[in-house]
């Protein structure tokens, strides 16, 4: 099929892609390849619009993820996508803007401020170095060597079993979590680059392969919208933060069905988000709430 299409200069009909993604498994190397070759058309054609109609919303979602997977591989690493896409113009990958990714089941939690020792990501695509910095016994010999930090730069801790008096946090502090808690899900990489990557960019409808987006989603919203938002200083408190977060996530589930990759993609990080989100008052009292 591949020496046929470098031959022609053709990829197969929109049928045989809906056929093939009916037949074969999720991750299948003929499925894999026929959504690479559509994401390519996707990105190169003008009849894009018309393409992304004529297929089915779960097509379309598991396309839209193969469109942006191209440009998550790290430098010097080849992707299934890839290897069968040589053909691909030099100009694709540079055009792909958003970083989705599937999702597992066995993605590791973000380390907090205070990460419990030893825990090592798993499912982030990067190789995590060991736990003792090196290898072999000289790596021993210089962490037994190391000078332990002063314990005037631990930040301050209320001591344990005193309750948390939420009333006496102020409206800048409760601002400058959601700024850190931000910031931590946009710097990447690591746990949050795989979850925030669907939703760092505004949605181009057409070039996303979504050309009916905004007949359904009224109100816009993105990561990176936030952000701009937060540095300028324009919530006025946490609540108004938390409208637009949630807004992100309401977007995601009325243009995308259950079961979709990016319906999928939604949920977990609007179950991680909250999660994180919910520990501000513990976060303040950790790192400054002693002095409000």
């Amino acid at each position: 099929m591949i020496e046929c299409r470098r031959i022609t200069g053709r990829i197969p009909s929109t049928p045989l892609l809906i056929q093939v993604w009916k037949d074969t498994p999720e991750g299948s190397s003929i499925r894999t390849l026929l959504l690479s070759w559509a994401a390519e058309y996707m990105r190169s054609s003008d009849a894009r619009a018309e393409f992304a109609k004529s297929l089915p919303q779960e097509v379309l979602s598991e396309l839209v993820v193969t469109m942006s997977s191209f440009d998550t591989q790290p430098s010097g690493q080849t992707s299934p996508d890839q290897t069968s896409t040589a053909s691909f113009p030099s100009g694709l990958n540079s055009a792909l803007r958003k970083n989705v990714h599937y999702l597992d089941d066995k993605a590791d939690e973000e380390s907090t401020p205070h990460p419990k020792k030893g825990r090592l990501g798993s499912g982030s695509g990067l190789v995590p170095l060991p736990v003792d910095g090196g290898k072999g016994a000289g790596t021993l010999q210089r962490k037994a060597s190391r000078t332990s930090l002063p314990k005037s730069q631990a930040p301050k801790r209320r001591p344990s079993g005193t309750a948390v008096d939420a009333s006496s946090f102020t409206t800048a502090q409760k601002l400058e979590f959601c700024a850190d808690l931000l910031t931590r899900m946009l710097s990447g990489p690591g746990f949050w680059t795989r979850l925030v990557g669907p939703f760092k960019d505004p949605v181009v409808p057409e070039q996303d392969g979504v050309p009916d987006y905004l007949e359904k989603v009224k109100r816009p919203m993105d990561l990176g919208t936030i952000k701009a938002k937060m540095d300028r200083h324009e919530y006025k408190d946490e609540a108004e933060f938390l409208v637009d977060m949630r807004q992100i996530f309401d977007n995601c589930f009325i243009y995308w069905k259950t079961g979709d990759p990016m319906w999928a993609a939604g949920q977990k990080l609007q179950k991680t988000f909250e999660e994180k989100y919910s520990g501000m008052n513990k976060w303040i009292a950790k790192l400054g709430g002693d002095d409000p």
